[in-house]
């Protein structure tokens, strides 16, 4: 019997207890995604960094249309990219990316980031009990950062 995607998670900030049973049990585990496609969930570290490290692998497909979609919708369900040139496109994005995440650079935005969060968390305390941190800090910070670091007002 294979595990059907997605996971109860009752606490955003653990993992299930359907997931923490597969951990367990092993890293790597046969899934159905939510549209009922066969996949591989793989949970362990060292498997996972393996996996990514591996550059036959990427998030296209020799043949999309019968590719194993994670859910049913037309635009990010499936495979994403073209097969064939997905190592080159990979390449360009990183080499035009990479000047932004330069460890020099993400000391500079130190200062701005702070900032961010701390109006962030000002205006969390303005806006009283009970606080959503998921809401007012986690979701909206990393895109603000990510806008300062690309330089997108």
């Amino acid at each position: 019997m294979t595990t059907r995607l997605p996971f109860a998670q009752p606490d955003p900030l653990h993992a299930g207890p359907a997931l923490r049973a597969l951990r367990e049990s092993g890293p790597i585990h046969r899934v159905t995604t939510p549209v009922g496609d066969p996949a591989w969930l793989v949970t362990g570290y060292d498997e996972v960094r393996a996996l990514m490290d591996d550059e036959r692998l990427g998030r296209s497909h020799r043949t999309p249309q019968t590719a194993p979609r994670s859910r049913a919708s037309a635009l990010f369900g499936g495979p994403i990219g073209e097969f064939d040139d997905e190592p080159a496109g990979h390449r360009r994005m990183r080499s035009l990316l990479q000047p932004h995440f330069s460890p020099r650079h993400l000391r500079e935005l130190e200062p701005r980031v702070q900032t961010l969060t701390a109006g962030l968390l000002d205006a969390l305390e303005r806006q009283g009990p009970p606080a959503d941190l998921h809401a007012a800090l986690a979701l909206p910070l990393p895109v603000l950062v990510i806008c300062e670091l690309l330089g997108v007002p």
